[in-house]
């Protein structure tokens, strides 16, 4: 089993880049030291993925977190289809950043049944 190496807590994001294949980042720490964390290309979108997953079961949690969060807020919102067939739905977020994400045909199918149904808007704190 390989040997887990313990970083303090990362407080903030101060400098993120890509090159050479991978993704980069700096975060504060709050041990007051500076780190950098490089992500190759190919656990990037897993990485994401598992964060925002992470951060939505805080704030399931009930922690104060979720005002001190900062939102994700979308640009725009589009489909794209790739050279190889996979279908994808586009999120352009403020920072003009985009996130595909894969979608099997069936998921736009169930996806405009939930849009369709959020024509009424749900109360706050229930999910569809």
């Amino acid at each position: 089993m390989p040997v887990l190496y313990q970083v303090p807590k990362f407080v903030s994001l101060a400098h993120s880049e890509v090159g050479d294949g991978a993704v980069s980042f700096q975060f504060d720490a709050s041990d007051g030291k500076r780190y950098r964390v490089d992500f190759d290309k190919g656990c990037v979108p897993l990485t994401l993925a598992a964060l925002i997953a992470e951060a939505g079961r805080l704030i399931e949690s009930g922690h104060d977190i979720a005002e001190k969060m900062q939102p994700i807020r979308t640009k725009e919102i589009g489909t794209r289809v790739d050279t190889f067939g996979n279908l994808y739905l586009v999120m352009t977020l403020e920072s003009g950043a985009t996130i595909p994400f894969n979608l099997q045909a069936s998921d736009f199918g169930k996806l405009a049944k939930q849009l369709a149904a959020l024509s009424e808007p749900p109360k706050p704190g229930t999910a569809h």
